[in-house]
């Protein structure tokens, strides 16, 4: 698993309060890039006529709150990365399901793709399950704590991190409206670019090496524990 990997971007977003396929997530443009006679928004399945309150000074709680009240979502992301020193880019893609229904058991299902190998992980009852890439069985591990775990807290915000909301927001190629927040710190490795959609679901997010798109916020998703006789503890 890649430092930069979805997993650990998908775990702090689901797991810590951060912030088909494998096909490119929509790149933001300002609004004012965007015709008026543009074609209609294709937003994806928002809680109907819900929304949620997202302020700059304030944002990684209110976009975890309002995922939280949502419940569940779909997402993809993509990795950029180099592996090795001198090395060429590589691009791992990764489909997501996420179920935060129960506040005392947060879920994830992640299928990443790199190249020719697949590997897939499930979050669950405080444990996490990957499937060898020869898919044959899984692997348990106990998920380790946001300040113990060197995936995650690679991607915990600093002390000094700031967030502004830029003028005039901008629209998603799918047609979303979307406000644009910009997250800043002292360590530009942990900057970002936030977009959630006017009802204040988060729909888009770019960082150094990544980008993440929510794709189907309230979808059913049911993300389980592997067959016990499939598992190896870890």
């Amino acid at each position: 698993m890649s430092r930069l990997s979805t997993v650990s971007l998908l775990a702090l977003l689901a797991l810590t309060a951060c912030g088909g396929a494998a096909s490119t997530p929509p790149s933001p443009t300002r609004a004012s890039d965007v015709a008026s006679d543009s074609s209609p928004m294709q937003n994806s399945p928002t809680p109907a006529t819900k929304s949620y309150s997202v302020q700059a000074d304030t944002l990684v709680a209110d976009i975890r709150a309002a995922l939280q009240d949502v419940g569940t979502f779909k997402a993809e992301g993509l990795t950029d990365f180099i592996p090795n020193p001198g090395g060429s880019h590589t691009e791992e893609t990764s489909i997501i399901e996420v179920d935060l229904s129960d506040p005392s058991n947060h879920k994830l299902h992640i299928v990443e793709t790199k190249g020719t190998d697949t590997r897939e992980y499930i979050f669950t009852d405080g444990f996490m399950y990957t499937k060898a890439l020869n898919g044959s069985g899984w692997l348990k591990r106990p998920t380790l704590s946001d300040a113990d775990n060197p995936y995650i807290g690679y991607f915990l915000l600093p002390d000094d991190a700031t967030a502004r909301e830029t003028d005039g927001g901008g629209v998603l190629e799918d047609g979303t409206q979307v406000r644009h927040f910009v997250v800043q710190s002292s360590n530009p490795n942990l900057g970002a670019d936030v977009y959630v959609d006017m009802n204040g679901i988060l729909k888009h997010v770019t960082g150094s090496g990544y980008t993440l798109d929510i794709t189907e916020p309230g979808a059913p998703v049911n993300i389980q524990a592997p067959d016990p006789s499939q598992v190896t503890e870890g």
